[in-house]
């Protein structure tokens, strides 16, 4: 495409130059007359520009773009884009690293939504764009540290863009891992392959005008009541006192997204055929994208769990992992901030943190039991030892689940 691209960029270049050439003579025309000529020739030419197809080269994958850049890109590939990404970069961009720290989503929640985007810029030599129902994809692989706090950046929650992404949060295999692995079975790499390549030769849809449009899929009677019986489920948990209360800016959106994956394994499996339109959704489709549902329904509140951490469930969570690595039944607040040095600057830093891990029975505040005359020892606690015994755990990989309690009569100084 690269010799049609540029012999579409210079008949560009060529029509806006003559454009100007024309206008500069147009104004300084001797006399009517020749007003008139220069204005028919300018009408000509833009009439030529409004015709003429801008070509580019097909972008659909990117992965360092900024909102403004995002949505020329969909503008430019018929509104199909993808950012997909190791880092978690993009969460900065919709925060508003190049705006002053002002978000920029609207690209994003319109092109998850399909909802048409219109692109304007203050420059006059700008041509707005406008986007038809628009697709954005992306998908990043991040760690933890990147979730959390996202929660606290303005607009992220509000507006609903976290709800907006299906979550994975896989248990880390570090000290795990197998050094030599088996190799993927090579008959499913192959099949792999081939649905790849199958929906890559699949040709779109053509309308009334002769231009490209999507498939429409339907979706059968059966696939429909498990569909239904899914979503009732759903929506009863959506209440006050459900599973998705805390989160139903996530779990209101699951069914649609359910939806979305059948469409996606649907339009695989008839790829082949040339026209995924011809079939319905069926039984057996739908109940594959339910369970992949359900599966992301646990990852998703681990996932807001780690968005909505605090600085003070963070460092509590360190000092777990100091005390499990460490094996001690005891410490004091000095040693604590001894182990942390360098991650807090402060011993008053400690307060929140030992506070957490005491309401929730992981220690014990055993200072308090001084009794003879003289100056208060530092604090010092002790370790539920219930915790301690039953956490077998690498404390490189251990998440302390902070909302329940191990034992409320430890932490009322009840020993076990």
């Amino acid at each position: 495409l690269a010799p049609i691209i540029e012999q579409s960029r210079n008949q560009r270049i060529i029509l806006e130059d003559s454009l100007k050439h024309v206008r500069k003579q147009a104004v300084t025309a001797k006399n009517a007359e020749n007003g008139k000529d220069y204005a028919k020739q300018i009408d000509e030419i833009i009439k030529k520009l409004n015709e003429l197809e801008v070509l580019t080269s097909p972008q659909y994958i990117g992965d360092d773009a900024t909102p403004e850049s995002v949505a020329l890109l969909l503008s430019d590939n018929d509104g199909r884009f993808a950012l997909l990404s190791a880092e978690g970069d993009v969460f900065d961009f919709m925060a508003g690293r190049y705006s002053n720290g002002t978000p920029n989503l609207g690209v994003y929640l319109k092109g998850h939504a399909g909802d048409d985007i219109r692109v304007n810029r203050a420059n006059p030599e700008f041509t707005p764009r406008y986007i038809h129902k628009p697709a954005l994809s992306i998908g990043v692989t991040v760690q933890p540290d990147v979730l959390r706090g996202l929660t606290l950046k303005r607009g992220f929650r509000g507006r609903g863009l976290l709800g907006r992404f299906l979550y994975s949060l896989p248990k880390s295999g570090l000290g795990q891992r197998k050094i030599n692995p088996r190799p993927v079975v090579p008959k499913i790499a192959t099949a792999y392959q081939n649905k790849i390549l199958d929906a890559l030769r699949l040709e779109p849809n053509v309308n009334t005008d002769g231009k490209p449009c999507p498939h429409t899929v339907t979706v059968g009677g059966d696939a429909l009541k498990q569909l239904d019986t899914f979503a009732m489920l759903v929506e009863k948990q959506l209440g006050p006192g459900g599973d998705f209360a805390s989160m139903g800016d996530w779990a209101g959106k699951l069914v649609g997204a359910v939806c979305r994956i059948a469409g996606i394994f649907h339009g695989l499996i008839y790829a082949v055929s040339g026209n995924p339109a011809k079939t319905q959704i069926d039984a057996e489709t739908m109940l594959g994208a339910i369970a992949i549902g359900e599966y992301l329904i646990p990852h998703a509140k681990a996932a807001f769990f780690e968005m909505g951490t605090d600085p003070a469930i963070d460092i509590a969570r360190k000092i777990l992992g100091w005390v499990f690595s460490k094996q001690i039944q005891e410490f004091t607040k000095r040693d604590v901030f001894n182990s942390l040095r360098g991650r807090i600057q402060k011993v008053v830093e400690l307060d929140n943190p030992l506070e957490i891990l005491t309401n929730h029975g992981y220690i014990r505040d055993i200072s308090r039991e001084h009794k003879w005359p003289g100056r208060k020892p530092s604090q010092k606690y002790k370790i539920n030892p219930l915790w301690l015994a039953q956490n077998t755990q690498n404390a490189q990989n251990y998440r302390a689940d902070l909302n329940s309690a191990h034992s409320a009569q430890f932490a009322q100084g009840v020993e076990i």
